[in-house]
């Protein structure tokens, strides 16, 4: 299946801590991409900076691979612990975890009640996703610490018995 993978795309973003993507392909499709990509031709590059610091991720990611191990590890505990508290987390299979709330003003509460906290959990509203499934999206980090996510769940447990009046 491999040899039938002609273009390969990522991002640099979230997991890399930088900006930007890339596209890997053959020379012929860089070329035509460099001449014809116009969110590429129209667009200015990346900082210096930008580039060393994806650089230096990508070589945390490759000497440090128990780093992601550990934040998958962590979060499949984390998405089990918000099941069993009756959460709906979706599909979920990464460390970026939804909790599907439904209602817009709901999630928009439930954030700002975190962020009262001290927890950055941040409300996602159409036309984001579809309407009815509005959602918080947690983003853990391999520098979460297991305090940090008994924080967040005690800061979910406390808004859940203040919207259910117990």
């Amino acid at each position: 299946m491999e040899d039938g993978v002609h273009v390969r795309i990522g991002t640099l973003s979230k997991a890399l801590g930088c900006a930007g993507g890339f596209v890997a392909g053959s020379q012929s499709l860089i070329q035509w991409l460099l001449n014809r990509a116009r969110p590429y031709i129209f667009s200015t590059a990346s900082p210096a900076a930008t580039a060393a610091a994806a650089l230096a991720s990508l070589a945390i990611v490759r000497q440090e691979p128990q780093r992601a191990q550990h934040l998958l590890s962590r979060a499949q505990e984390l998405r089990g612990e918000l099941a069993r508290r009756g959460w709906n987390i979706g599909a979920s299979a990464s460390q970026i975890i939804p909790l599907i709330v439904g209602d817009s003003q709901r999630a928009l509460r439930l954030s700002a009640e975190l962020q009262a906290c001290g927890i950055f959990v941040p409300a996602i509203r159409p036309p984001t996703v579809p309407d009815g499934e509005a959602c918080l999206r947690i983003s853990l980090t391999a520098g979460h610490t297991e305090e940090m996510i008994s924080a967040l769940l005690a800061a979910l447990s406390s808004s859940e018995r203040a919207e259910t009046g117990g």
